[in-house]
């Protein structure tokens, strides 16, 4: 993502800002993530990190839509990339909604979650 951002840098902007957006039960593995990401990002002198997480309940197919607000904090065009996690409880609609927006303003964007359109999808597992 390094190399899509510096393409995307403006000029003189030599600071970049990434949004993670998370919806996940999955604590442990979250916390894994996390601490990944900062141990990377932390010899970074130039990115910041911002993340909007909304919690997820364990085979829950109910929705709370409460939950889902954390996401409309996130202005997207804000930043500079988008990386967004969950799992199979985060609706389809609301995860297109958001790269469909990440899409139009031009802004890249990866997911570690299941296929989405117009998105590059790492997938973690099965």
């Amino acid at each position: 993502m390094r190399a899509i951002l510096k393409a995307r840098s403006c000029g003189g902007n030599t600071t970049y800002k990434v949004a993670f957006l998370t919806f996940d039960w999955n604590y442990m593995m979250m916390t894994g993530l996390l601490k990944g990401i900062r141990t990377r990002l932390g010899r970074e002198k130039d990115v910041r990190f911002y993340v909007f997480n909304a919690i997820a309940r364990y085979l829950d197919e109910q929705i709370e839509e409460g939950a889902l607000e954390i996401f409309n904090l996130c202005h997207l065009q804000d930043y500079d990339g988008i990386l967004l996690q969950g799992n199979s409880s985060w609706p389809v609609a609301q995860r297109q909604r958001i790269v469909d927006a990440a899409y139009a303003l031009g802004i890249p964007a990866v997911m570690t979650c299941r296929k989405t359109r117009r998105i590059l999808s790492i997938h973690t597992a099965g």
